[in-house]
């Protein structure tokens, strides 16, 4: 455990775990009817780390914090294959068809990423609630 605290917010608690490099997860226990703050734990390790000590409790959320895939990660889209065969079922592929159906893909896949991206930015800036 790097550190812990009483915070007003989980998002304080998020906050407090981006700030620190060693920082890889964090626990929020909200608070009880009767306290005014909740307690945050700063973790070194993730649940693939020390999964272990992953234990449930009714007031806690896990958050462990994520990074962005980089670009060299994400498979290129597989090549459509030119057919060559003359005189047959399979008709040739013009050059700007191909292009139009890898715009196409592309398209798909940056409409992916973006929901992924707004999945990823939403209330927790970065972090992600274990499931």
């Amino acid at each position: 455990m790097l550190a812990t605290m009483t915070v007003d917010e989980h998002d304080q608690c998020l906050q407090k775990c981006a700030e620190k490099p060693r920082c890889k997860a964090v626990n929020f226990f909200h608070p009880f009817a009767y306290q005014e703050k909740g307690f945050c734990e700063l973790l070194t390790e993730g649940q693939l780390d020390n999964p272990s000590l992953m234990r449930p409790f009714r007031k806690a959320t896990y958050y462990e914090k994520i990074r962005c895939r980089e670009l060299d990660d994400v498979e290129d889209v597989e090549e459509t294959p030119v057919a060559t065969a003359s005189g047959s079922d399979i008709t040739e592929k013009l050059p700007e068809d191909v292009v139009r159906e890898k715009k196409i893909d592309m398209s798909k896949l940056m409409k992916k990423l973006s929901a992924k991206v707004k999945e990823f930015n939403g209330a927790s800036g970065g972090f992600r609630a274990a499931r």
